[in-house]
């Protein structure tokens, strides 16, 4: 009698195990699947709803940047001289000359391109002076008041014996105004 109580019991707990082990697997783990899946899913939609709250402070700092970017952009098309001021570019070509200690030759124009409304125009400069005084000129050019551009530099030593170079320089000047 003692083992078939015992034979009862094991059959009792062997069911027992049996329905938690089906209802574990056909409804705890599913139902676990499920509710992780939902989740993933409710996670990955707070954080395009945090990214939708955001877009608009990013929005917001783009277009900030963007009226600096433009106000800059106006500064400088201020600051460009216009065709009929090129005598004047020219004029500090001779300031800046003197200043650094350089001769300017010849000034010869290469090339002029309309791009409306820029217009840009290509010169050569023949030079003489020292290592130095050309480099000095080169970069008030270039640091000036007006657009600038140095597009080659070419030296050698001069005909003297003493320190003073020659060479042409070919520089870009841009100006605004041109037709359209």
């Amino acid at each position: 009698m003692d083992r078939q109580i015992t034979y009862k019991w094991r059959w009792l707990a062997g069911g027992l195990v049996s329905v938690f082990l089906v209802l574990f697997v056909f409804v705890v783990l599913p139902y676990a699947s499920v509710v992780y899946e939902k989740a993933v899913l409710l996670g990955a939609q707070q954080e395009q709803i945090s990214f939708m709250s955001n877009w608009q402070q990013r929005l917001a700092r783009l277009e900030d940047r963007q009226q600096s970017l433009n106000e800059g952009m106006k500064a400088m098309v201020i600051n460009l001289a216009e065709q009929e001021e090129f005598s004047k570019v020219v004029e500090t070509f001779f300031s800046h000359s003197q200043q650094s200690g350089v001769t300017i030759v010849q000034i010869q124009p290469v090339t002029e391109d309309q791009n409306p409304p820029y217009m840009t125009r290509r010169l050569r400069l023949e030079l003489q002076g020292g290592y130095h005084g050309i480099a000095r000129f080169i970069n008030k050019l270039e640091q000036g008041n007006y657009l600038v551009t140095t597009e080659s530099v070419s030296l050698r030593a001069g005909a003297g014996t003493g320190e003073q170079l020659s060479g042409e320089l070919e520089l870009q000047v841009t100006l605004l105004g041109g037709t359209p």
